[in-house]
C-alpha cells in the first residue's frame, strides 16, 4: 500500500513531483521537487505559510485534462492499489 503509517493523508498518493504539478497549478507558484524541505508530509515541506489543503484537490478536479495525463506512473500505481484494497472489501 502507498502508506502503512496511521497518518496517512492523500497527498501521500502522489509523488512529490506529481503533487508540486497540484500545488503549483493551485496556487500559481513554480515550486520545484529540489525546494522542499528534508522528509516531513510534502504539505509541510513545501514551507508555505498557510494550511489550504483543499486548493491542489480542487486544482486537480478544475484543470483534470491537463493535470490527469502528466501523472507518473508511481502516482497512477499508488491511486490503483489503493483502488484494489478498497474494491476487495466489498466482495
Amino acid at each position: 500500500m502507498a502508506s502503512a503509517s496511521s497518518r496517512a493523508a492523500t497527498t501521500a498518493l502522489f509523488s512529490p513531483g506529481d503533487y508540486i504539478k497540484l500545488y503549483n497549478a493551485a496556487f500559481g507558484t513554480k515550486l520545484k521537487v529540489s525546494d522542499l524541505n528534508g522528509n516531513d508530509r510534502i504539505t509541510r515541506a513545501t514551507g508555505a505559510p498557510f494550511t489550504e489543503h483543499g486548493r491542489p484537490a480542487d486544482a486537480l478536479l478544475r484543470k483534470r485534462d491537463s493535470l490527469l495525463p502528466g501523472l507518473s506512473e508511481t502516482t497512477l500505481s499508488r491511486f490503483e492499489q489503493l483502488f484494489s484494497a478498497i474494491n476487495s472489501t466489498l466482495s
